[in-house]
């Protein structure tokens, strides 16, 4: 509406799709794409749209509202020429100083690939995020979320609402049935035989996580891009962690395979952001890996973490309003609770690397995918899986005082000293829990309001 002449005349202006600073969803993340330099399926595409800058539609709007012709009237806004999605794509390589990878398929495969994915139960795609990231120091900026939702919108989330139910039990059922057959058909595999630093007195197997993975993999249809990176890397390192309780392998090669998938995991969310950015952020990721491993010396400990940790990752996702990282995380907690069933004391299977690197890894991966996502703050994974950060990075600065071989077995952990001082698995279990559900509880109420 223009006060033109003294009184209110109604102006309409009817803009096509907007660019410019803070530009969001779909644009910025096709934006992140050209820039990473990845191949485009979209070099047949032949159609044509129109676009205006945000600078130019801020003009047209002071204009509309000043002019006395303009009243009553409704103006069609554009820059100028319409371009084709290709031509869309090109011209925003140039601006970004680099050449586009655009690739011809047929536009029948994409229309049929768009048909297949749609079948599936998949909720809103997840925004890419907001650019450059901070660390903290500098506050996240939230989701400004209108009160107006669109009614589309809201039954596709109350669908996949609907969906993370069945997801979780089903999630659950498959672990549950997995661990079941590796204690019956392979009760003699891989077998974790005690040793002097060991708290346990007779060989379990730990092919655990292989059931948990199992439990996880049921939530691979509710993923976007993102997460089905964070997970395939996750299976990665649980492909070679299995290796490693077969056979053994290097320390620097587990810790360079961590790493690597530490820095693919950054370099995709977050690129471009500067070094020590991404060098903190990879490392935080591989140390929380490593962690993980280390604080599965007891029964019913890292399970119970995992199922508390990763509960609290859903809540938050779900208030975000981030349904498919809500799905992934009850899964996961849902897989690990069928595992606890097994693994509490006293414990007739363990997790092993195999499943005790790549949940360590999830943790963090999923962690940054949700900051990044603006479902929480940075702060808000480290305070869920706090427990376990405060045990392994203190033990770890108590004995790198002592110069002692921190990458030698031992059981210097808190958690070890208490089952040793007589609380045993089960009293350690129990206070362990209280304290985990204790930090997720008070990250849960320290969230800021969406």
């Amino acid at each position: 509406m223009a006060n033109i002449g003294g009184k209110l005349d109604i102006v309409v202006l009817r803009p096509p799709l907007v660019y410019g600073p803070g530009v969001r969803a779909n644009f910025l993340r096709l934006i992140r794409l050209v820039e990473r330099r990845w191949p485009l399926p979209l070099g047949a595409v032949k159609n044509r749209r129109s676009l205006i800058y945000v600078g130019n539609l801020a003009e047209l709007v002071v204009a509309a509202a000043s002019s006395p012709i303009a009243a009553g009237q409704t103006f069609l806004a554009a820059d100028g020429d319409d371009l084709s999605t290709p031509q869309l794509i090109s011209e925003i390589g140039r601006a970004l100083g680099t050449n586009a990878r655009l690739i011809g398929v047929p536009v029948a495969l994409l229309r049929l690939g768009g048909a297949l994915t749609s079948l599936m139960p998949r909720g809103l795609a997840n925004a890419s995020g907001g650019g450059h990231r901070s660390l903290p120091g500098t506050a996240s900026p939230r989701r400004c979320a209108g009160t107006a939702r669109r009614p589309a919108r809201n039954q596709r989330l109350a669908r996949m609402r609907a969906m993370q139910g069945v997801a979780g039990a089903v999630s659950f059922v498959l672990a549950f049935i997995a661990v079941r057959l590796l204690l019956t058909r392979f009760a003699r595999f891989a077998l974790d035989r005690p040793n002097e630093r060991s708290l346990h007195e007779h060989p379990v197997p730990r092919t655990g996580g292989i059931a948990v993975l199992v439990g996880i993999a049921a939530a691979a249809p509710f993923g976007s891009v993102e997460l089905w990176l964070a997970l395939g890397l996750a299976f990665a390192l649980a492909a070679i962690s299995f290796v490693d309780d077969l056979k053994g392998l290097p320390a620097a090669a587990r810790l360079g395979a961590h790493l690597l998938a530490a820095g693919v995991l950054v370099w995709y969310l977050l690129s471009p952001i500067y070094l020590w950015q991404a060098a903190l952020l990879v490392l935080g990721i591989a140390w929380l890996t490593n962690l993980y491993n280390f604080m599965d010396g007891s029964d019913g400990l890292a399970g119970g973490m995992t199922v508390i940790g990763f509960a609290a990752y859903a809540g938050a996702a779900a208030l975000a309003e981030e349904p498919e990282l809500a799905t992934i995380c009850l899964c996961v907690a849902a897989a690990a609770a069928a595992f606890l069933v097994f693994n509490f004391h006293p414990a007739r299977i363990f997790l092993g690397d195999v499943g005790s690197i790549p949940l360590g890894f999830l943790a963090g991966a999923l962690g940054i995918i949700g900051w990044n996502d603006e479902a929480w703050p940075l702060w808000f994974p480290c305070a869920v899986f706090a427990p376990f950060i405060a045990d392994a990075t203190l033990t770890l600065v108590r004995r790198l005082i002592r110069a002692e071989r921190v990458w030698q077995a031992h059981r210097e952990h808190y958690y070890q000293r208490m089952v040793r001082s007589g609380l045993g698995h089960r009293g350690t279990a129990y206070i362990a829990y209280g304290i985990m559900a204790l930090c997720a509880g008070a990250a849960l109420l320290g969230l800021p309001p969406s």
